[in-house]
């Protein structure tokens, strides 16, 4: 902690220990073309994005999370890319499967609490030949210190935690036996059976759990059996496959409306809405 820290944390009312960390943060990104700043929560990752334009007027760092509707995740997504935001503050929403332009750094802010966590987000940076990628753990307390050290060693030494793949899960089979369904329009259980345990979460499948399964999809009008030689399609299938097509379950979440534009500007969470969400509260979105 620097002497002007304890300035600054009396202006933004935090700790000096978080504004401290708030500065390291901004040297890091100063300091590279292109940042990722992970965080663990999306509350956090709203708190520190509140923190940097509280602190610096015209801050080119940006928010991304699950929460925010998809034209603002995307919105972000883009001005990274384009070097409009030097940085972006974000969860688990750019772990996998985004575009994250040319990001040379990324920091983990707190513990990431596991080495497969912190080597996947590390790995988002240093994407051309030749390249590595290099990120930091910036710990904020001294327990979050210990744990992280533990686990930068651990990366370091690549010992990562054991993988662990449910088996036979019933509500995927569910799934699959309906998509097959769909997919082949007619088709004989015993195909479907050798399809399914091709999978390895599936590959110690008994017949007589496939055959359980198969018969309530029956019971509920999902598929249709014909004299328990095929296994058909029916109208059903179809909405119990669009509803159904991710395995993550949902959660209810409210829209949040600009009254003024009419803009989709994110959600809220259903637990947050009964918590929080009296007549006359102020949110931070």
């Amino acid at each position: 902690i620097k002497k002007d820290d304890y300035v600054n944390a009396n202006r933004l009312s935090v700790e000096p220990i978080s504004f401290a960390s708030l500065r390291r943060c901004k040297e890091l990104i100063d300091e590279h073309v292109s940042t990722l700043l992970f965080i663990n929560t999306r509350d956090g990752a709203e708190i520190l994005a509140s923190r940097f334009h509280l602190w610096k007027d015209k801050i080119s760092i940006g928010v991304h999370h699950g929460s925010l509707s998809k034209y603002a995740r995307i919105e972000s997504e883009d001005d990274f890319k384009a070097g409009k935001l030097k940085a972006l503050i974000c969860t688990s929403s750019l772990e996998l499967g985004i575009d994250v332009g040319s990001t040379d750094f990324v920091i983990q802010y707190n513990s990431p609490r596991e080495v497969t966590r912190i080597i996947q987000r590390i790995g988002r940076s240093g994407h051309q030949i030749g390249k590595t990628s290099k990120g930091v753990i910036l710990a904020t307390h001294a327990e979050d210190l210990a744990e992280s050290l533990v686990i930068a060693r651990r990366t370091l030494t690549g010992e990562m935690e054991a993988l662990k793949v449910r088996q036979n899960p019933l509500s995927v089979l569910a799934n699959q036996i309906i998509s097959i369904a769909l997919e082949y329009g007619r088709i004989k259980p015993e195909k479907a059976y050798e399809i399914i345990k091709r999978a390895y979460p599936f590959h110690t499948l008994k017949k007589e759990e496939f055959d359980r399964i198969l018969q309530q999809l029956k019971s509920q009008r999902s598929v249709w059996l014909e004299g328990e030689e095929y296994i058909g399609k029916r109208m059903n299938s179809r909405h119990y496959f669009l509803d159904n097509i991710s395995m993550i379950p949902d959660e209810k979440t409210y829209m949040v409306i600009d009254i003024s534009s009419r803009r989709n500007i994110g959600k809220l969470d259903e637990s947050f809405i009964l918590n929080c969400g009296f007549e006359g509260a102020i949110e931070m979105i």
